[in-house]
């Protein structure tokens, strides 16, 4: 199989096709990136995420405890506890375990998180860190008995901060020779400024979308806003008109992945929130207030077609690809 995410095909007949098997509950949605587990007291839920991160990069235990808090967010729950488990090779030192570990407690301490358990072992089987961050969290249910809150056609989807905020704090450590040789230092130094966790967190953009009235929330993360679309029109149920000039993008990522030849649509872009909302004046206008960037990008509709129109050029989305990050680490 390709490297990276799986397929599609290959998720749907080899993972939920199987997976649903075990549910009690005809309703139970297949789409998420959260399990939720409901309480005695009706007003909270518990949830739970779990993300690897399997990339040989710096900063590693930073974006496998970012991937899984992000997931969180995106279901609506603030995280309190999260366990980690570390399979190193053989070959592996003890000062890339404490790295690992401390850039993960860094990143556990910036979202009030404890690290409450985990395992780490040495194998045979990996020749790179693998790391595996579960999440738990709780998640305040709305008193709002408003029924009206299934997406539905002319819904907005609106994006926030911008695509290839991780993926740029990746190249710039990764490409760096290539990059200081064609650009002035601000390009790079731009794109290590991306990897700060105030940039690739997501929980005050999700808190922000709630108030808001959002229907269904999303992070941005592996495959990029691309893979993402695809994914919020599985949990949408809808298909869905973007327009690719409306997608933010930083002009320092635009010069990273031209000269490295990565493509910024299907790079990892931690950092990025996709919701949808009925109410996208009002949420433009909160995102303003509280200074982070936002932008309707698109609108759903009542067909499949989950289409992306660039100028005059209209094409249908593919299948999510390979992330492009893992394309070019393993290339090189």
């Amino acid at each position: 199989m390709r490297i990276g995410k799986i397929t599609e095909n290959v998720l749907k007949r080899s993972i939920w096709k199987i997976a649903r098997k075990t549910y009690t509950d005809n309703s139970a949605e297949g789409y998420t990136d959260c399990a939720v587990f409901a309480t005695d007291n009706n007003s909270t839920n518990i949830c739970s995420s779990i993300a690897t991160w399997t990339l040989d990069i710096e900063n590693a235990g930073k974006y496998a405890v970012v991937n899984a808090v992000n997931n969180l967010a995106a279901a609506g729950a603030d995280v309190k506890e999260l366990m980690i488990s570390i399979v190193m090779p053989e070959d592996a030192e003890e000062k890339k375990l404490r790295q690992i570990m401390e850039d993960a407690a860094n990143a556990a301490v910036y979202f009030g998180a404890e690290i409450k358990s985990g395992q780490t072992e040495v194998s045979p089987a990996v020749k790179n860190c693998i790391i595996t961050v579960s999440a738990v969290g709780e998640k305040i249910n709305s008193e709002n008995k408003d029924t009206e809150i299934k997406p539905q056609k002319g819904d907005a989807i609106i994006m926030t901060k911008w695509i290839g905020l991780s993926g740029s704090a990746i190249l710039a450590d990764e490409g760096r020779d290539v990059i200081d040789k064609h650009y002035p230092p601000f390009i790079r130094n731009a794109g290590v400024s991306f990897g700060k966790l105030e940039y690739l967190e997501v929980v005050k953009d999700a808190e922000i979308a709630k108030r808001c009235r959002a229907k269904v929330m999303h992070d941005v993360s592996f495959g990029g806003i691309f893979a993402s679309l695809w994914e919020l029109g599985q949990m949408t149920g809808h298909g869905f008109d973007v327009y690719l000039n409306r997608i933010p993008i930083r002009q320092e990522t635009v010069e990273m992945t031209d000269i490295l030849n990565v493509n910024p649509y299907q790079m990892t872009s931690q950092g990025a929130l996709l919701f949808v909302t009925s109410n996208a004046d009002k949420a433009l206008e909160e995102f303003e207030k509280e200074g982070i960037n936002a932008q309707v990008i698109g609108y759903l509709k009542n067909t499949n077609d989950k289409v992306i129109y660039n100028d005059e050029e209209k094409r249908f989305l593919d299948l999510p690809q390979t992330d492009s990050i893992v394309a070019y680490k393993y290339s090189r």
